[in-house]
């Protein structure tokens, strides 16, 4: 699980070295929000929810931030790119919503 995490995390440092992601600094996040199982089966929700590849470190302004914001063409990516795929390494951000850290420090959107 430490890999998982240390992966994304430094995928994410990577692009964005101006904004730093530490073990300090970051929370796990869902990216499909528990919110977005509320309406969904019970065997989903228990088993996609809190699977390893629907979870992700992430900024702690910027996890606060996100909330529960999620639309048709998330859900779209998360089936087909995030739960599907181990090797998905990105943190995903929803579309409607460009993270924090990088509005505030000037960045460019696209996570």
């Amino acid at each position: 699980m430490y890999e998982h995490f240390d992966t994304k995390r430094s995928a994410w440092n990577l692009r964005y070295p101006h904004s730093k992601m530490t073990w300090a600094n970051a929370a796990i996040d869902h990216i499909r929000p528990v919110d977005a199982f509320q309406k969904g089966c019970v065997t989903e929700k228990t088993t996609l929810c809190n699977n390893l590849r629907n979870l992700q470190p992430l900024l702690l302004q910027d996890n606060a931030w996100k909330g529960c914001v999620w639309q048709d063409a998330d859900e779209a990516y998360w089936r087909e790119n995030i739960i599907r795929n181990a090797s998905h390494r990105a943190i995903y951000y929803p579309q409607a919503r460009q993270p924090l850290s990088l509005v505030e420090n000037g960045g460019a959107g696209g996570v």
